[in-house]
């Protein structure tokens, strides 16, 4: 089982987070809510490593914009 961080809304709470061992995270601090239609134009671009999702490639401002 994995927790997941909600509500993150700083960089400061994000690098905290990852401190405490979190390795997944949502929040205003990473993305605003967005239309379907963005979300899927934005998941279009990225690639999953083989075997899935690589919970340690996570930094706490990487996704950030």
């Amino acid at each position: 089982m994995r927790a997941v961080a909600e509500g993150v809304e700083t960089a400061d709470q994000a690098e905290r987070l990852y401190q405490l061992g979190y390795r997944l995270a949502q929040g205003f601090h990473f993305a605003r809510p967005l239309p379907p239609a963005e979300i899927e134009r934005r998941l279009a671009g990225r690639s999953v490593p083989a075997g899935g999702d690589d919970p340690g490639r996570w930094e706490p401002s990487s996704l950030a914009s």
